[in-house]
């Protein structure tokens, strides 16, 4: 009996050791996978720049894209560049509201709070006046 007791510890240490170390692995590849995600656009990004350094027009999605793989990086100047974007040229896209609050979460994850806390102010101005011409 105690030799099926010393066996089943044995089998469960064995079985938490396998997993994880399974987990591991899958943190290392979702972390590479970040981190060439991250490189692919940092290289495209450079490569799109015009003379004064301003990021080209891209489709909507792609810029939101874009920011949310800088965002997820903790790279927030990049990030708040293709939100800037996607209102310069796309000042009428319904995901402006996202793209406005998501450059002032950036600021403040950032540890910006007055950057942060104006970035959001604006944001809610403009939400609430797209608001007021949705409801006339």
């Amino acid at each position: 009996m105690r030799f099926i007791k010393v066996l089943l510890i044995v089998s469960f240490l064995f079985v938490i050791r396998v997993e994880g170390s399974e987990r591991a692995v899958s943190r290392a590849l979702k972390q590479s996978a970040n981190d060439n995600t991250l490189a692919a656009v940092r290289r495209s990004d450079a490569s799109i720049r015009d003379a004064q350094g301003q990021i080209s027009k891209l489709s909507q999605t792609e810029h939101m894209r874009r920011a949310a793989v800088y965002m997820s990086n903790r790279a927030f100047p990049e990030a708040r560049s293709h939100w800037q974007a996607l209102i310069n040229y796309y000042p009428e896209d319904p995901r402006v509201a996202e793209a406005m609050f998501g450059i002032g979460r950036s600021y403040f994850l950032g540890k910006e709070y007055e950057k942060g806390y104006r970035s959001s102010i604006r944001s809610w101005n403009v939400f609430r006046a797209r608001r007021k011409v949705a409801r006339h």
